[in-house]
């Protein structure tokens, strides 16, 4: 059975703050720099948990609510990936409790909360998928 992978946007203080962390590869988390690293992902579902993105969105301190589940192959490279076909995607709690499309109507807004992905791409900070 494979080992699954999770992969989140760390904002904790500190050295690796606003830098991916991936969890599952090894025994402890390892931590990538976006500005020099991008992922292509196989097989992923979006993961969130509401409630505490709910609070975060009505005003509460961030906490961990959010993140990437791999259950296929991971591979990191320091340049970025060909995105053509692919749809940007966001999460951000202050605006929104869940996953959504980057472009978006306001109040009409697409919850992506436990979509699965057959590909996903991360160039820096910016996450597509197809």
């Amino acid at each position: 059975m494979k080992k699954i992978k999770r992969l989140r946007f760390h904002l904790a203080r500190g050295k690796n703050y606003r830098h991916w962390q991936l969890k599952g590869m090894k025994k402890e988390p390892v931590y990538f720099d976006p500005e020099d690293t991008s992922f292509i992902l196989k097989n992923v579902k979006l993961y969130n948990k509401r409630n505490v993105a709910q609070k975060i969105y009505e005003g509460a301190n961030k906490d961990v609510c959010a993140w990437l589940e791999i259950k296929g192959s991971a591979k990191v490279q320091a340049t970025e990936f060909d995105v053509s076909g692919m749809v940007e995607i966001s999460y951000n709690p202050r605006e929104v409790p869940f996953w959504t499309y980057k472009i978006r109507v306001p109040g009409l807004e697409v919850d992506l909360d436990l979509k699965e992905f057959k590909k996903v791409i991360i160039n820096k900070t910016k996450i597509y998928v197809q």
